[in-house]
């Protein structure tokens, strides 16, 4: 029995130790550890308890024991000489067995105590535990509204950045569709401005065609058109010339005669020949006129 309590006691030591060290580490840990820590140092406790109820237990067979034993030293003795001194041993020896026991109930009791004195530290370290978990778990959850208060306005930006992403992509997109209309017309202008222009090129090809026939044919119709008015002025010419013959023989008939070597064959008269002269003098050749 007195090993069993010697056991128990550096047992309890032990887990005391070991408690010891785990609101140690607890401390500076962090949360989740300090959590994991709080909750083996609880199993202590309990183990701890369990062991202080196996001491009281023990602490209470024990003057029992040294009852029985007293009891056992006082039947023991007889008239005898020879009893009475083995009596005496025995008595001696329960003495001895008993002044052992009360000391070692005595180590018990200050060991109980002790432990007590553990367990009131334990039960206070296991509600300073509870406390920082609980001050942790309040750092986290101040830590988790800070980290979203921060987040928050980052969230409301990329929001917003990805707002004007697609705002830029649908201008992109209408862009780019206007920009394939505009360059399918301006295919399509292009097509018809050469169209146009091929059509300038026959255009000015049949131009310089006309032109160069205008001026082969259109010159020689000049000319023709010169020619006749040269001859329709000559034709006038004539018939005033045929005029004048006709009407003014006479008087061409005296011009001849005067123009002659011998007047004398005229068959005019001389004064009819001298005004004749005269009057051929004054008036010029027709053909000088002409």
């Amino acid at each position: 029995m007195v090993s069993s309590i010697t056991q128990t006691k550096a047992e309890v030591q032990k887990l005391i130790k070991l408690y010891n060290q785990l609101q140690q580490e607890a401390k500076t840990a962090p949360t989740e550890e300090a959590a994991r820590k709080v909750a083996q140092a609880e199993k202590l406790v309990s183990q701890i308890n369990t062991l202080q109820s196996a001491l009281s237990k023990t602490k209470a067979i024990d003057p029992a024991t040294a009852a029985n034993t007293a009891r056992t030293a006082k039947t023991a003795t007889t008239p005898s000489a020879t009893s009475t001194n083995k009596g005496i041993k025995r008595t001696d020896l329960a003495e001895e067995k008993r002044a052992e026991l009360e000391q070692r109930i005595g180590r018990i009791e200050v060991a109980q105590k002790n432990t007590r004195a553990k367990i009131e530290q334990l039960n206070v370290a296991k509600a300073e535990l509870e406390r920082l978990q609980i001050e942790a778990e309040k750092n986290a959850v101040q830590l988790e509204h800070r980290a979203k208060e921060k987040r928050q306005p980052q969230a409301q930006e990329l929001a917003k950045l990805n707002d004007r992403i697609q705002s830029r992509e649908a201008q992109y997109q209408s862009l780019k569709k206007e920009l394939d209309t505009v360059r399918q017309q301006a295919q399509k202008d292009a097509e018809l401005l050469k169209e146009q222009r091929d059509a300038a090129v026959e255009r000015q090809k049949q131009l310089e065609k006309e032109k160069m026939s205008l001026l082969r044919y259109g010159g020689s119709s000049n000319g023709f058109l010169n020619g006749l008015l040269i001859g329709v002025g000559v034709g006038v010419l004539c018939i005033a010339a045929l005029a004048v013959v006709i009407f003014k023989t006479p008087w061409l008939d005296e011009a001849v005669c005067l123009l002659k070597d011998y007047p004398t064959e005229c068959s005019f008269s001389q004064t009819t020949n001298n005004d004749t002269t005269k009057q051929s003098a004054k008036q010029p050749p027709v053909e000088r006129q002409q």
